[in-house]
């Protein structure tokens, strides 16, 4: 087969599963997506990446089967974790989701323990009720229009760096690298009273809030800290409307590595031992 054929042939394959896979989209459920995988003998990634510029069907990845494969590998990850960030994407509020802030989340834990900074993360539950029904505004478009007009306000009050993300309906997640849990709490109470202010006349809104905060001073995944701010705002939700629950800060009594060379250093040079 010669290489023209050869070229034809496997464009035609492709713009037939491009076709299939926009039929199938009609019986989709969620958002869900899957990646296939062919093997296409004789075909190397130079060609292949030429091929692919020529189809118009969205992202197309290729992973060589012989010779040195991690860097490939690598960049197959971060490919998918981006298109998943893509996806992941509300379009009410142009906020991130959950998958993106879980993503978010787990490197800047990292950055913070490595550099054994402060790190701050928070969840906002809000519910709206509607003062002629007495009844808490379903999920609809009314309700995304107060979702709208609560991420206007929790964004136009965030630093540049702070990260905030739409988890569901009616939560939002922030966190706030550098800072720590009495900076984080003034500024929740400030967001907090700007939230339930809103559209006084026509809702109460009414807007729990869990914070935790890290010093950087132990190992901890993003799950982990996240948890923390989860078991907050559950507790605040127990103790009614407009509550503000902020969780130990679990390394508040580590003492830094650094600090304890330091003490070591002096406790030789003063007594010589």
């Amino acid at each position: 087969m010669s290489a023209s054929t050869y070229r034809e042939k496997l464009l035609q394959e492709l713009a037939v599963l491009r076709d299939v896979a926009a039929t199938a989209l009609g019986e989709r459920h969620g958002r869900d997506s899957t990646a296939v995988f062919k093997v296409f003998s004789g075909l190397s990634l130079d060609v292949w990446t030429r091929l692919a510029s020529e189809v118009d069907s969205g992202p197309l990845l290729a992973l060589p089967l012989e010779g040195d494969i991690y860097p490939f590998v690598m960049h197959l990850v971060r490919t998918m974790e981006d298109l998943a960030a893509q996806a992941d994407f509300d379009s009410t509020t142009g906020l991130p989701g959950r998958i993106s802030f879980a993503w978010a989340l787990e490197n800047e834990v990292e950055r913070a323990v490595r550099n054994q900074t402060s790190l701050s993360v928070a969840l906002l539950d809000i519910d709206w009720t509607d003062l002629t029904t007495g009844i808490s505004i379903p999920a609809g478009e009314g309700l995304e229009e107060l979702v709208a007009q609560v991420a206007a306000i929790i964004t136009a009050g965030r630093r540049r760096y702070d990260f905030i993300a739409r988890m569901s309906d009616n939560r939002f997640a922030l966190f706030f690298p550098g800072i720590g849990l009495q900076r984080t709490t003034s500024t929740l109470e400030r967001l907090q009273n700007d939230v339930c202010t809103m559209n006084a006349q026509a809702e109460h809104v009414a807007c729990n809030v869990g914070i935790a905060s890290i010093k950087g001073r132990i190992p901890m995944t993003g799950k982990e800290f996240i948890a923390l701010a989860e078991n907050a705002l559950a507790e605040a939700k127990t103790k009614g409307d407009n509550a503000l629950v902020a969780a130990a800060i679990p390394d508040i009594a580590v003492t830094p590595k650094s600090t304890l060379v330091h003490s070591r250093e002096k406790q030789f040079l003063f007594t010589g031992c």
